[in-house]
């Protein structure tokens, strides 16, 4: 509220109200962009302080805000000098004028349910992964968070947690030279089960495992069947991923030989290639994805890399040339965080920033950090936050 403006508003409370308070309501454009402001900042701030606690292999905290009610008013204060009127004195009243502001109550629930927990441990969907890339985010960019290990066509397993710089780069190669993200599945045929009503609910609440998808097919009784329903029961296709670059980590892939003469499979017969596990790769192999918890232990790793000698507060700059996924700085001792910065924070008892200017394809920290917030947020569902315990008010 400008100077002029908070003036007139006291002369009109006191020409109205002279013995009493009165109160103005901010506008409401106003107070929706301000909260809408500080709710993304804490957003962001909880994100980099998981990131950092995920280096330290400290336990992770989500929280978000549940409700929001109340006004949001400023308040003026009016004061006036009576007891100088009562001694009979001739001096002037000069009344006192005090401005306060008053918040809504702000309800912060703590994510820490089993469905959210369970949601964050599951490794991510090829079609989530899918998604993202068709809605515009940078391809390398989801790959490198996504992808936690590849099974090569001749059998080698290699997983990337973070920790070996080889390693590494060659999966930021294996992104880099990944031209598309395409899936494909083979139809699979469903089957019908008669279950008595209790036992169908059990089935279709706890479902049969992650193979199979559940449905009820009669939500009746059945002629001659009484106290039965049907449950359909649908394997999961299987699917497989065109496109990912996997040579750069498992080298020259094997190439597919036909049919031998006697009937037997060639080279690379696609069961033994995906006998190792995870999403099959057209081409041979298969690659496992990452959970939404395994991507911050992930980032956690790549910062404490960065930041393995506690006494340069700059940090290891050389991996900010490529593979700058997700860069926090540490602010140097004395020195102020920089004016433009996306999130800063404290942790441990030192300020830590996020760049506000970076080199487009050097550092793609604010990409990373808008990916993981969507990734997070997909695990918030409204049982979730019903679920939650304590909820705490915030208020002023």
């Amino acid at each position: 509220m400008s100077v002029d403006l908070r003036r007139a508003s006291v002369a009109l409370c006191a020409a109205a109200m002279p013995l009493a308070g009165c109160e103005t309501f901010q506008p409401t454009n106003g107070a929706a962009v301000q909260y809408n402001r500080s709710f993304a900042r804490a957003r962001d701030e909880v994100t980099v302080l998981n990131v950092l606690r995920a280096s330290g292999r400290q336990p992770l905290q989500f929280s978000t805000v549940s409700t929001v009610t109340g006004e949001v008013r400023t308040g003026v204060q009016v004061t006036l000098p009576f007891t100088n009127v009562i001694a009979g004195g001739d001096d002037e009243i000069s009344p006192s004028f005090g401005f306060t502001n008053r918040n809504p109550a702000v309800t912060i629930v703590p994510l820490a349910s089993k469905e959210f927990v369970q949601g964050l441990s599951r490794p991510i969907d090829p079609v989530t992964v899918d998604e993202l890339i068709a809605q515009g985010w940078s391809r390398e960019v989801v790959l490198r968070l996504v992808v936690a290990g590849v099974v090569c066509p001749a059998g080698e397993t290699k997983l990337n947690d973070g920790t070996a710089p080889a390693l590494d780069r060659q999966f930021i190669d294996m992104a880099a030279k990944s031209t598309t993200f395409t899936l494909s599945a083979r139809k699979v045929k469903s089957s019908d089960f008669l279950l008595p009503e209790k036992e169908a609910l059990t089935v279709l609440k706890d479902g049969v495992g992650s193979d199979a998808k559940v449905r009820l097919v009669s939500p009746g009784e059945l002629p001659g069947r009484a106290g039965k329903v049907r449950l359909r029961v649908t394997p999961v296709a299987d699917t497989t991923i065109s496109g990912l670059g996997i040579a750069s980590v498992c080298g020259t892939l094997a190439v597919k030989s036909p049919a031998g003469a006697d009937g037997s499979a060639g080279q690379g017969d696609s069961d033994q290639d995906h006998a190792g596990g995870g999403v099959r790769v057209e081409g041979g192999g298969s690659v496992f994805f990452r959970s939404v918890l395994g991507i911050y232990n992930y980032l956690g790793r790549l910062h404490a890399r960065r930041t393995a000698s506690p006494h340069d507060c700059r940090g290891d700059t050389s991996l900010d040339a490529r593979g700058g996924l997700f860069v926090v700085r540490q602010a140097c001792p004395g020195a102020e965080v920089p004016a433009h910065t996306l999130v800063s924070t404290e942790f441990q008892g030192r300020r830590w920033f996020v760049p506000g200017s970076a080199t487009p394809g050097a550092d793609e920290t604010s990409e990373t950090l808008a990916v993981l917030t969507v990734l997070t947020d997909m695990q918030t569902t409204e049982s979730t936050l019903r679920s939650s315990a304590p909820v705490v008010a915030v208020t002023e």
